[in-house]
């Protein structure tokens, strides 16, 4: 009856040994595995004009082996990415994420500017109503945010929020009728962009999209919209070397950072010392009982 029992203290505390060990390496598993991207966003994050392959989230996970998922929508504004974090469909991925980028709010201004009425009467662009609209945007626009970072406060996941560049600096349009002054849409349009990028910058840990385009020598090229005398395209997205561009100094801009995490998958963090001591302590007991029975059926052989 006696050996019995010994037997079964054994067996529980083999039990014990095998989970605290199973825990470890579970753990260690958990801290090699390849690392996470999210990117939300609108038709600059989605890669619209240069496909979803090339844009910069893409382009950044490609450089630093990340596995990535989309959640990036042409026309999407804050509204909508609200929309989407609210129905939960993201929420398992945001709380297993190392980096999340985010790029959102030019569609909730831009919206309101009509192409056609830019040539033929840009003067309404000008007037209290139209400038009551472009408000009441970007005040929608701050609440959406405050919702929206609410959503990614219980991950451990690195947020960046990418500020909204200006697909229009330096195109000036020549108004139909030589009684109205040429129209700066390229001001104008940074005057309500930069409201939003204030906001952005106060709320979020930002990489400054807005002065990595305005700042770079030839930014022609990294803007599908053109300017000249006899051609003006409007298109406000980037181009694949604009692409490019943002996912090189994305890449400079969080490089301390990228650095940080690899250490960390490099070297899993230690053994706890209550589960060094668990295990000692087991190993302990175990070898003991084992002796115990080891002597107690040599002396019944005896």
């Amino acid at each position: 009856m006696k050996l019995k029992k010994v037997y079964i203290i054994l067996f529980i505390m083999c039990f014990i040994l095998m989970s605290v060990t199973s825990s470890l390496d579970n753990s260690y598993a958990e801290n090699t595995e390849k690392k996470s991207m999210l990117s939300f966003g609108d038709s600059i994050a989605n890669g619209f004009g240069v496909g979803e392959n090339n844009s910069y989230a893409f382009l950044f996970s490609s450089q630093n082996k990340y596995s990535i998922v989309n959640y990036a929508k042409d026309g999407a504004k804050s509204s909508d990415l609200l929309e989407l974090l609210e129905s939960g469909e993201c929420a398992e991925a945001i709380t297993k994420a190392d980096l999340i980028t985010i790029c959102i709010g030019a569609n909730d201004i831009l919206s309101l500017l009509n192409i056609f009425h830019i040539f033929q009467y840009p003067v309404i662009f000008l007037n209290t109503e139209f400038t009551k609209n472009m408000q009441i945007a970007i005040d929608e626009f701050e609440e959406n945010l405050k919702l929206i970072m609410k959503h990614f406060k219980k991950t451990q996941a690195r947020v960046v929020f990418l500020t909204i560049y200006n697909p229009f600096s330096g195109i000036v349009i020549e108004t139909q009728g030589g009684d109205i002054a040429p129209f700066n849409l390229g001001l104008f349009s940074e005057l309500w962009l930069e409201k939003i990028n204030a906001i952005i910058r106060e709320k979020c840990t930002t990489f400054d999209m807005f002065n990595e385009i305005e700042n770079y020598k030839g930014d022609e090229k990294l803007k599908a919209s053109s300017f000249s005398s006899s051609e003006i395209n409007l298109d406000s997205h980037l181009t694949l070397e604009g692409q490019q561009h943002i996912a090189a100094q994305l890449q400079r801009w969080i490089t301390p950072y990228e650095q940080e995490l690899h250490i960390n998958n490099q070297n899993p963090p230690k053994t706890p010392i209550w589960a060094l001591i668990l295990i000692l302590l087991g190993s302990v007991i175990t070898i003991s009982i084992i002796l115990l029975i080891f002597v107690k059926c040599k002396k019944t052989h005896n």
